[in-house]
């Protein structure tokens, strides 16, 4: 395996040559028929027995053994997703059943499977579809995307949701949709294709549930949540964007953005389109851009009344900032690290002397005094203003934020409280939020920073392990193992308690894997604070979780 994908698939589809002839049973025999040989060996029909091993099994199940090994595999994944749609390019009529059933026998075990693997599953799921046209036999999952509907953290409902997400990443929405077919009979015999309606509503791959009304609700509160007139005018405004696009699913990144600060019915119009004719300049001086910063915060303090001034500035900036990049991430990209002294500045952010020379100006800015709670502040109203403007590419904000920690611009603990705050439950829930994650402590894992980013990490893993288990209910949630009510029946479906107790005991449970999952990826049983991490674990409520988190942290030490 450790050569090129190509010459590993072609040695692979051959691999029963190498071997005796009677080791393997022949080149795509279905399962039946292996079940009929393995009838007749047991009976003693077959003399001597016949094989009931199939190369193509073999072969993949021995990638797959080496995809799904922990804590890493030997090679990158990718190395090993390619290797198989080579494979199956080489011998599509015997390979493609057995991948076929790979994917149904992983599915059919979601529900136990560990956090880290189902991540790679969905990895493995999303490269072997986009490369075979999108197809995939959909119908097989409607059945459980009706029966868990109610629900935000089931496996299964979960992995459907951000397959779809990332096939979409890869090709866009249209293309996706009409992926949603089965073939059905008709009354005449004829053979008919029917859509899947069931998965239109994953075609909205928005970072919150109802978008429109979470950027309604934010622009509201940004301008300070106490003139109905103005909400009004942010509803009208907002919806009459949104119903001119909701025919259009071939919509640009750029035609998506819902970017309000602009238009002539708002108060910050004026100054909004003379701080984008500023910042689209090829360059302005540090000094022009703090006289700018000023004469924004003066136009925010005389247009609205009873608001949070450096808020909406930041928010102004920096959904300003992604707007003018909207084109492409190396748009964006491009114009932040143009303006890294700049940004610095405004977040609160010391700007050092190779940021002033790189800015190429002598002028420095003023220190602005913040306290740690001002910093934090402007901080977590960064994160909020792309995500607010980004809400309906989830990837691109992450993209975004992750440029922005690369700058010094924004802290990557922010960040992380922000995917884990137990509202939203991004990490859990968003496939774009937690692959970023995963990226952020990777880097962050070997820098200056990685003792307070890991205890971060940890303690808020720990915090809302035991914030679910207050929610859940449970009679003695101390000593009682959190059972998952796995079955229940279709009026169940309505009881909206019930369905938000189960939801809570599935978040529990993800919330476990990814303490595992993170706990075995960083191995810090000899590190330097490995007791503040145990520490940190002691402070879990549930003993029989706690129990397992410290085996896990035993089994690490072999």
């Amino acid at each position: 395996m450790s050569f090129n994908q190509r010459e590993a698939s072609i040695q692979l589809s051959i691999l029963d040559l190498f071997c005796s002839r009677n080791l393997f049973s022949p080149p795509g025999s279905s399962v039946d028929q292996l079940s009929l040989i393995a009838k007749d060996n047991a009976s003693g029909e077959n003399n001597p027995p016949l094989s009931t091993w199939k190369v193509e099994d073999v072969a993949v199940e021995s990638i797959l053994t080496m995809i799904f090994q922990l804590p890493k595999p030997l090679h990158r994944e990718i190395y090993y997703y390619t290797v198989l749609i080579s494979c199956c390019r080489e011998s599509p009529e015997s390979i493609a059943p057995v991948f076929g059933r790979a994917i149904r026998f992983f599915y059919n075990n979601l529900e136990t499977f560990d956090y880290e693997s189902k991540v790679r599953y969905m990895d493995w799921m999303t490269t072997q579809i986009s490369n075979f046209d999108f197809s995939w036999k959909w119908d097989e999952w409607v059945a459980d995307s009706v029966k868990y509907s109610q629900l935000q953290y089931h496996p299964k409902k979960n992995f459907i949701k951000n397959l779809i997400a990332k096939e979409i990443r890869l090709s866009n929405k249209a293309r996706i949709k009409d992926s949603f077919v089965t073939m059905t009979q008709g009354e005449d015999g004829e053979n008919r294709l029917m859509a899947l309606d069931e998965f239109y509503q994953y075609l909205d791959i928005s970072l919150f549930p109802n978008p429109t009304e979470y950027i309604i609700n934010y622009d509201y509160e940004l301008y300070g949540g106490d003139n109905e007139e103005l909400k009004t005018t942010i509803v009208n405004a907002i919806m009459q964007r949104k119903e001119a696009m909701s025919s259009r699913l071939m919509l640009s990144p750029q035609e998506e953005l819902i970017y309000e600060f602009s238009n002539p019915a708002l108060p910050l119009n004026e100054v909004a389109n003379k701080l984008y004719d500023f910042i689209i300049a090829n360059w302005r001086s540090n000094e022009q851009f703090n006289d700018m910063v000023n004469e924004t915060l003066e136009a925010i303090k005389s247009s609205v009344v009873n608001v949070d001034s450096d808020k909406v500035l930041i928010n102004l900036l920096f959904q300003t900032y992604a707007y003018i990049g909207s084109r492409s991430i190396y748009s964006v990209v491009s114009i932040l690290n143009r303006d890294i002294a700049k940004l610095k500045f405004v977040s609160g952010v010391e700007v050092t002397e190779e940021d002033y020379k790189l800015s190429g100006t002598e002028f420095q800015f003023p220190d602005l005094h913040l306290t740690p709670e001002q910093l934090g502040n402007r901080q977590k109203w960064i994160i909020e203003s792309i995500l607010r403007i980004w809400i309906q590419q989830p990837q691109v904000a992450f993209l975004i934020l992750e440029y922005l920690i690369e700058f010094g611009i924004l802290n990557p603990q922010y960040l992380i409280r922000k995917a884990l705050d137990p509202d939203s439950n991004l990490i859990i829930n968003n496939v774009s939020c937690m692959e970023s994650i995963n990226r952020v402590l990777s880097t962050c894992a070997v820098g200056e920073s990685s003792k307070e980013v890991i205890l971060l990490l940890f303690n808020l893993i720990v915090e809302n392990l035991n914030y679910t288990l207050g929610k859940i209910g449970v009679e003695n949630p101390e000593t009682e193992e959190v059972k998952i009510i796995t079955e229940f029946s279709d009026e169940d479906k309505n009881d909206t308690e019930l369905m938000a107790k189960i939801d809570l005991q599935w978040l529990f449970y993800e919330y476990r894997g990814l303490l595992k999952t993170y706990l075995r990826k960083f191995n810090l049983q000899h590190s330097d604070y490995s007791k503040e991490i145990e520490d940190i674990f002691e402070s879990i409520q549930n003993k029989p979780v706690k129990s397992d988190v410290m085996r896990w942290i035993k089994e690490l030490t072999y």
